[in-house]
């Protein structure tokens, strides 16, 4: 069996074994991110009262997020009862199935070694297997994020009009939407955008194909809709208060809860907050970063297609995120594909011999790796 055969054959297992750990290494401990608490104990009111549509915390109306991660944590409590495992289980699926999808999207723009580095660089990150097995909704979000890109990736690869992987595009845009509100769709459609607007032409979707991915996205906010108005309704107006003025716009205007420097020298400070959360958030993987993002901007890592897609998947959420006055480290996730795609395919380019970097680079990436490890250990003996 050749090479490539082999790594497609067992994507689907790996991707198993790695949801096996996931679950295996998942704390039993009691939850302790602040977000934790908030979201395991709405979904339980949720399934306690019933109501879908609205979630509350202490029976208040908490209208802080869409409610898909409660219908889904609702779903693992139902099962597996209440506690902290069932209230984190739904990171796994969500991180084992963002991790597939980098696969397949691996495989359509290199090759399949090519994805299943990906798979596991993905998968083996800091900061991903920390959203793996906390009770959070960033891993679900990812998924999400990356089903609607995999099917804009697979139209452009195809080169054709495919009508089921415009309903995924759709589709993952409304999941996205109902688990964090605009987020999801703003960084699909901005990655879109750019990769069409610098793609060659003869390499861009047809308009009609764009206009076919519009529409899609006017469906999914339809679909959002759909539980956003009657929410708001029987909240009083509150959703729309709380959760969008004060949730989204909020955050992006000004820190909140001090995640962010104060008064505008404060926020030029905080502008390169990403950066090092990216370099720390990727160990063990950072030692390769530097290099694959040479190769990358020298024009050795696939054609202008490839290269468009791999700069527009990073820099769309860092540019994004990095503007917002409110900066957390998990925001930053949905660029940990597009970065492990660079570095497995950096990987699977030197392995075959056809890459050549200059001795900084590896040892820019050395530096890093050192720093990284001991600012992390630093940081985990303080909280400890």
């Amino acid at each position: 069996m050749k090479t490539a055969d082999r790594c497609s054959t067992i994507a689907l297992p790996v991707a198993f074994v790695i949801g096996v750990l996931l679950v295996s290494i998942m704390p039993a401990t009691m939850l302790w991110d602040r977000d934790e608490p908030l979201y395991a104990r709405t979904a339980i009111e949720m399934l306690q009262s019933g109501n879908w549509i609205l979630p509350t915390f202490n029976g208040e109306v908490f209208a802080h997020k869409p409610p898909l991660i409660y219908w889904l944590m609702a779903a693992s409590f139902s099962v597996f009862g209440e506690n902290e495992f069932a209230a984190r289980f739904v990171s796994a699926p969500g991180l084992v199935g963002s991790a597939y999808v980098t696969f397949l999207i691996g495989r359509r723009m290199f090759n399949p070694r090519v994805g299943l580095w990906a798979m596991m660089i993905l998968s083996t990150s800091f900061l991903s297997i920390y959203l793996g097995t906390a009770a959070m909704l960033d891993t679900v979000l990812l998924f999400f994020i990356s089903l609607s890109i995999w099917s804009y990736i697979e139209m452009v690869y195809r080169s054709r009009r495919s009508f089921p992987l415009t309903i995924t595009f759709g589709l993952g845009l409304a999941l996205a939407m109902l688990t964090k509100g605009p987020v999801g769709p703003t960084v699909v459609v901005s990655m879109v955008a750019i990769t069409w607007i610098i793609a060659p032409k003869e390499e861009r979707l047809s308009i009609r194909q764009m206009a076919a991915l519009a529409f899609a996205s006017i469906m999914a906010f339809a679909i959002f809709l759909c539980w956003a108005i009657p929410a708001n309704q029987g909240s009083g107006g509150e959703l729309v208060r709380t959760g969008f003025v004060k949730h989204l716009v909020g955050r992006a205007l000004q820190p909140m809860e001090g995640h962010g420097g104060s008064g505008f020298s404060g926020y030029l400070m905080n502008l390169p907050y990403y950066l090092p959360v990216i370099l720390i958030g990727f160990l063990p993987w950072t030692i390769h970063l530097p290099a694959a993002l040479y190769l990358l901007a020298s024009g050795r890592l696939g054609g202008r297609r490839e290269q468009g897609i791999l700069w527009s998947g990073l820099l769309t959420t860092l540019v994004l995120f990095s503007i917002a006055a409110t900066k957390l480290p998990h925001y930053i996730f949905p660029a940990f594909p597009a970065v492990s795609l660079i570095v497995a395919a950096m990987i699977d380019a030197r392995v075959k011999g056809g890459a050549v970097v200059p001795d900084i680079w590896p040892k820019a990436g050395a530096w890093f790796y050192f720093i990284c490890v001991l600012g992390l250990a630093v940081t985990i003996g303080g909280i400890g």
